[in-house]
């Protein structure tokens, strides 16, 4: 019997657990007004953009353990895991409030543009 740490690709899910880790260390490090006024605003915000990568750290280092993990060729296929079906629906839960958070944003930079306002569209003059 092969133990469950020696399996392939558990080093790899294990990596991407760490990067996370750190990553949610630097962002809960510079999570204070100190750090926003030392750091200056853009660079408070760069650092805290990271979220984003961190996001997709996360997902990548669950789905690993819920959908591949315990999968082997030399037994036979295990149940579904009863966590799948939340963990699909809250991704995308997440992608459904980005994409209308994004929706919102756009139409309300449109409604606050003026009406003269050539926008985003640029002139070509030949």
């Amino acid at each position: 019997m092969t133990y469950v740490m020696l399996q392939h690709g558990f080093g790899l899910a294990n990596a991407i657990g760490i990067a996370a880790l750190l990553l949610t260390i630097l962002l809960g490090a510079t999570s204070s007004d100190f750090a926003m006024r030392r750091l200056g605003i853009s660079g408070w915000k760069f650092l805290q953009m990271g979220v984003l990568p961190l996001w997709w750290l996360t997902v990548a280092h669950v789905a690993y353990f819920l959908f591949m993990h315990f999968l082997s060729f030399h037994r036979a296929t295990p149940p579904p895991n009863t966590l799948q079906p939340w963990f699909v629906g809250l991704v995308a839960a997440v992608f459904a409030l980005r994409g209308a958070a994004y929706v919102l944003t756009v139409r309300a930079k449109r409604k606050s543009r003026p009406e003269g306002d050539g926008g985003d569209h640029a002139t070509i003059r030949t």
